[in-house]
């Protein structure tokens, strides 16, 4: 990984000197550096691990699974209470694509990658807008709102697990042309909503995926100091709701504490306590 710096004048002012081909002059150089999916091919009882995955759910879901083939993400009406199960999907299947020979999964991550690229946000945000309006209705003359389902804010998270994907197939599909150039305008479009959006639920707790996406980004010489500003921002708003490393390392174990009260939830939600080692083992990351 690279420690980015803290300050994004800094990190303007060594842009303004050039970046390397190995990534802009004001990251630490890489100490290991991930190999490109696809670059490594399984082979024996992996191999046919893969094969199964391919041949069932991960290469069939869109062929029955509402959620995913009628999902949002595709232009569709259906998803979970937050816009992941698609995402979660799409991000086991792309790196799976490069990994083993299999006509139908590669079609159909052809198909959905090329749909999600092709229909962005007016602002090049990525799948659904990140602050839905009220669903309002009229009825005898009275008209009531329902609350967004996924709350104002809430969506960063889940953006990213789509994110994670285009990463991997832009690292996978040496011609593609398309989707570094959307990846740094969906970036640019959340750096510009975390000015008035703050993050909340998952999109605040869960604030590091975001930020792994970021890096990606900064690790190739793309974003420069705007995505560097917005993952200040997007740090800073986030540890003011959950100061993980302090919940963890500075005021005892969490799993001390099993009765959560109304939000206090998001802390003792499972996923969310094994994501957090994100961030309480990277410590010297942007702290």
């Amino acid at each position: 990984m690279r420690v980015a710096a803290l300050s994004v004048a800094a990190a303007a002012a060594a842009l303004a000197y050039g970046a390397s081909a190995a990534g802009p002059a004001y990251l630490a150089p890489l100490v290991f550096e991930r190999l490109p999916v696809g670059s490594i091919r399984a082979a024996g009882w992996l191999e046919d691990q893969l094969q199964i995955a391919a041949d069932g759910y991960t290469g069939h879901l869109c062929d029955w699974y509402d959620l995913c083939a009628n999902s949002t993400w595709l232009g569709g009406e259906q998803e979970a209470p937050n816009p992941e199960v698609f995402a979660y999907w799409l991000n086991g299947a792309v790196p799976l694509a490069f990994q083993i020979d299999h006509p139908h999964l590669s079609s159909v991550v052809a198909r959905v990658v090329d749909h999600v690229l092709e229909h962005p946000q007016p602002d090049g945000l990525l799948g659904v807008p990140l602050v839905e309006e009220p669903q309002c209705i009229v009825h005898h003359g009275n008209r009531t709102c329902k609350p967004p389902r996924f709350g104002n804010g809430t969506l960063y998270w889940s953006k990213t697990l789509v994110v994670f994907a285009l990463q991997a197939y832009a690292d996978g599909n040496s011609s593609d042309t398309r989707t570094l150039p959307a990846l740094e305008r969906h970036f640019a479009a959340i750096g510009r909503h975390l000015q008035t959006t703050p993050p909340a639920m998952w999109g605040a707790s869960r604030w590091m995926e975001s930020a792994l996406g970021m890096q990606w980004m900064f690790d190739r010489g793309l974003g420069g100091p705007e995505l560097l500003e917005a993952l200040h921002s997007l740090k800073n708003q986030s540890t003011a709701q959950y100061d993980w490393p302090a919940r963890f390392l500075e005021r005892g174990g969490a799993w001390n504490e099993m009765n959560p009260v109304g939000d206090d939830k998001e802390l003792h939600h499972g996923v969310n306590l094994a994501e957090v080692r994100k961030t309480v083992c990277r410590r010297s990351f942007l702290c």
